[in-house]
């Protein structure tokens, strides 16, 4: 993998606008419309992949983006692949999905701002970045291609960051 920018934590996170589907209807994603929710990007290797499938059925079995919990911690998912968005809308219908795929199609900036991008394949390398509602990046991870990822660990790892948060802001509110 070739470095095109570096992401770092605890830095604003890299801006896109892409291109995306969910539930049949097609508009354009960006970073800047998600300030104020926290949200997880997952990058994945691409539409019709075994692993990404698995972890999409995942996201997708927790109810993620309907579910009552999660619209309480103010969680949003963006599942991104370098696939087109054609592909993007059949495989979101055939694994009838609810949350957006997007498409980092062409030059693949996105996946190469975020440093997930594959010269090799072409496709990018499954992460998951965590983003909190100032777009501020609290946390990433990157696996080989043949690993998944447990959305039970990243949604602790929120509510960790979520609490770490609320004592910082305790903190700076009783010393003004």
């Amino acid at each position: 993998m070739s470095l095109y920018s570096l992401v770092k934590i605890n830095h604003t996170a890299p801006n896109f606008s892409l291109f995306g589907t969910c539930q049949q209807k097609t508009k354009i994603y960006s970073l800047v419309d998600f300030r104020k929710s926290w949200l997880i990007l997952y990058f994945y290797s691409g539409n019709f992949n075994p692993i990404s499938k698995i972890d999409l059925l995942n996201f997708q079995s927790s109810n993620f983006q309907s579910s009552s919990k999660f619209q309480e911690q103010n969680i949003q998912l963006l599942a991104i692949s370098t696939d087109s968005l054609v592909s993007q809308a059949t495989w979101s219908q055939e694994l009838n999905l609810t949350f957006p795929l997007l498409s980092d199609i062409g030059e693949h900036q996105t996946c190469k701002d975020y440093n997930v991008y594959s010269e090799k394949n072409g496709n990018a390398n499954p992460a998951i970045f965590v983003i909190n509602p100032e777009n501020i990046l609290e946390f990433y991870q990157v696996n080989n291609h043949q690993i998944g990822f447990n959305l039970s660990d990243i949604l602790a790892k929120i509510e960790s960051l979520k609490e770490n948060l609320k004592s910082e802001i305790k903190i700076k509110t009783s010393s003004n």
